[in-house]
């Protein structure tokens, strides 16, 4: 799907999932009378002194994506409210009301953060350990020629890779999880699912 705009975007979609990009859009613009908003890595952008949030409609839910910063300040109540979500992403399924004050509380600390970081105020970053590569996922790098494109990505993906893959139940969902990690690392402008652009 292409679109030059984020209205031709929300354009392309019928029923639920354009209403909720309707409501998504008019949401955060009324955030703030400095935002504006293009379609980037294809997908309606909103920014101020930068990308603040980007939003994505599938087929059973809407993806927000407002940064790990944010994932990691709301991950308490994502985990209490049962939202899906990764380290820079957030599921909202179409089968659950939209989650009209989350999605705004989401975009308020994202605002703050890039207001704080135009006036060189640096943010403190969450860090999580890292997880040791299992020898099976090891073994699968090496033998792609991989180890050091993973080694180069940021520390919270390669965290996130492992957990993702391990979190899987059945073996055929932790084949395709590990298939989709190597075409990502392959390719190298994706992580798990969503758009990466490695700084140079």
């Amino acid at each position: 799907m292409s679109a030059d705009s984020v209205q031709k975007y929300i354009e392309n979609f019928s029923g639920e999932a354009r209403e909720r990009l309707e409501i998504i859009d008019k949401l955060i613009k009324s955030l703030s009378d400095k935002i504006t908003s293009k379609i980037s890595w294809s997908m309606p952008t909103y920014v101020l002194h930068n990308p603040i949030l980007q939003v994505c409609a599938f087929k059973k839910h809407i993806g927000l994506y407002p940064g790990a910063a944010a994932v990691d300040a709301f991950r308490n109540r994502l985990e209490k409210e049962g939202y899906t979500f990764s380290k820079g992403g957030i599921q909202l399924p179409l089968s659950r009301d939209l989650p009209i004050e989350l999605i705004k509380e989401i975009t308020k600390f994202n605002i703050t953060a890039d207001e704080q970081e135009s006036k060189g105020v640096k943010s403190v970053s969450i860090t999580r350990p890292e997880k040791e590569l299992p020898e099976g996922l090891l073994a699968k790098l090496i033998s792609n020629d991989l180890l050091e494109v993973y080694n180069k990505r940021p520390r919270y993906q390669r965290t996130d890779y492992i957990s993702w893959i391990e979190k899987a139940v059945r073996a055929e969902t932790k084949e395709k999880r590990t298939a989709q990690m190597i075409e990502e690392l392959k390719n190298g402008d994706a992580y798990m699912g969503m758009a990466y652009n490695a700084k140079s």
